[in-house]
């Protein structure tokens, strides 16, 4: 696989997933429209009503990591020098899905009232830096890490 390339799903997700795993496990937002918003290498995404977003692993790989963001942006988001969505909710597996899934507030579009100091920006890159160095010492155990890794760098660089 090369860096271009998107992995392949390992589950198919679509709405009506997403609407069945809402009425079993978040009866309370089932009702609320949901509008697919597209998948990246890692997870599925669906707009939940005006504010919510719904994550939904697309491979084993991207489940671990939800299950990290899960455990760990709560502590870390407030101590980030810019506004980091937070799982609210946190799904299991069930309806035939096989992982834990999240559902995290929308985030806003930055307005020019946001924008990022040099500082701040120096920061964010040198923790994209540090994420892309991580996930390429695991290339060894997981060749998809390596290439996220290697991405990750490379657009780093390039800014």
């Amino acid at each position: 696989m090369t860096i271009t390339e998107m992995p392949a799903a390992e589950h198919d997700v679509d709405a009506s997933l997403v609407h069945a795993l809402l009425r079993e496990q978040h009866s309370d937002l089932a009702g609320l429209p949901l509008v697919d918003a597209g998948h990246g290498w890692d997870n599925s995404l669906y707009r939940l009503g005006d504010d919510l977003l719904v994550r939904l692993p697309r491979r084993r790989a991207s489940a671990d990591l939800i299950e990290q963001e899960c455990r760990w942006l709560p502590e870390l988001a407030p101590r980030l020098p810019m506004a980091t969505p937070v799982p609210l909710r946190i799904g299991r597996p069930g309806c035939g899905y096989p992982w834990a899934w999240s559902i995290t507030l929308r985030a806003s579009v930055r307005g020019s009232s946001d924008a990022i100091d040099d500082d701040t920006w120096m920061r964010a890159r040198g923790w994209a830096l540090a994420l892309g160095l991580a996930y390429l010492a695991h290339s060894r155990d997981n060749a998809d890490m390596g290439a996220v890794g290697r991405a990750t760098l490379d657009a780093v660089l390039l800014l």
